[in-house]
């Protein structure tokens, strides 16, 4: 069926640019079928009719408005997205019509989220999550990461861990590990997956203890005011402590920004900020932890900040800072595998 599809998909492409149809309908029809030819049509179909329930839901979420960065700069409009404007202080890119902050919990609710926006977006549901981000290489990634720059053992916070497999990981490898989600739904389910306590809340907010290494993979721009959560972190740490921060940080020349994952990364109802490495400098600062390295990343949309709580030290926010962690271009997990 798959084969017969694709012959009939390929016969309509060649039939448009005889017909002379719109540009735009070639391209959907190429890229409909590109689609088809990777993930099979069972799961074409499958991901349009979770895009259409996800579409019902989301719509009913009610917007607020903001008119400043959370660094407290004017916004610039952007023009890939009205959406969105660009700070003037720290380069960031922000949601102007985020939704409103009762809203976010409706929002990550295990349903809403794990089993209908996930599916929406072409990703698995919670509960095959896992072996999913083992098979893709993201843990083994995670794990190198925490080996390179984190402590060979202690506390270990993660904020928005998800199916918990980290967590899994690293309590296995003898850590202590506390994990926290904003649903009880997707808090239990993980608790009881993993066998890890999993606190339930907005960060901050919820009650934690002192850690060694505070984890938040692609949480921090789904974060309301990211300076009060780097500070958390931050207060949350021992000394000698160290964050891992995964998030989105345009280091690139795309244009629009992030190239071909721009409608990824600019999804309005999910990302309230979308950062760069002069934002992330600007919250260490803030915050009083030393920025260890912004040179690693996973993929793009995955780069990484490392952070380290050292008493009586702070960052400061200088031209010759942002100069020494200007980020240079190497090969990144997605690289490596085509590459092999």
């Amino acid at each position: 069926m798959k084969h017969n599809l694709t012959e009939i998909c390929s016969r309509t492409l060649r039939q448009s640019a005889k017909s002379m149809l719109p540009i735009r309908v070639q391209r959907q029809l190429r890229a409909f079928l590109s689609l088809v030819e990777h993930e099979g049509l069972p799961r074409v179909i499958e991901r349009y009719w979770y895009q259409r329930i996800a579409a019902n839901h989301l719509r009913k979420i009610q917007r607020d408005t903001r008119e400043l960065c959370w660094c407290g700069g004017q916004l610039s409009p952007l023009q890939w997205h009205l959406s969105y404007g660009v700070c003037q202080a720290c380069g960031c890119y922000v949601n102007r019509r985020p939704p409103l902050p009762e809203e976010l919990k409706k929002l990550y609710s295990l349903d809403l989220y794990w089993h209908i926006k996930q599916k929406a977006d072409g990703n698995p549901a919670i509960e095959e999550r896992s072996a999913h981000d083992k098979r893709d290489g993201r843990v083994g990634f995670w794990l190198n990461l925490i080996s390179k720059y984190g402590p060979d053992k202690g506390q270990v916070v993660e904020i928005g861990c998800a199916h918990g497999v980290l967590l899994k990981e690293l309590k296995e490898r003898g850590y202590g590990c506390i994990g926290v989600e904003v649903d009880e739904k997707t808090a239990a389910w993980t608790s009881n997956a993993i066998g890890v306590p999993i606190r339930t809340g907005f960060f901050p907010g919820v009650d934690l203890p002192s850690c060694n290494l505070f984890i938040a993979c692609d949480v921090l721009e789904h974060v309301n005011n990211p300076e009060a959560f780097i500070c958390e972190a931050a207060r949350l740490l021992k000394p000698g402590g160290i964050a891992i921060i995964q998030t989105a940080i345009d280091r690139y020349d795309y244009v629009p920004p992030f190239g071909e994952r721009f409608r990824d990364a600019f999804d309005d109802i999910e990302h309230l900020f979308i950062f760069t490495d002069k934002a992330l400098l600007e919250l260490a600062r803030r915050s009083g932890l030393k920025v260890v390295t912004l040179s690693e990343r996973i993929w793009l949309m995955g780069e990484i900040c490392v952070l380290e709580k050292n008493s009586g030290r702070t960052g400061k926010w200088t031209k010759e800072n942002i100069s020494k962690w200007q980020w240079t271009p190497k090969p990144c997990l997605a690289q490596v595998r085509k590459e092999n």
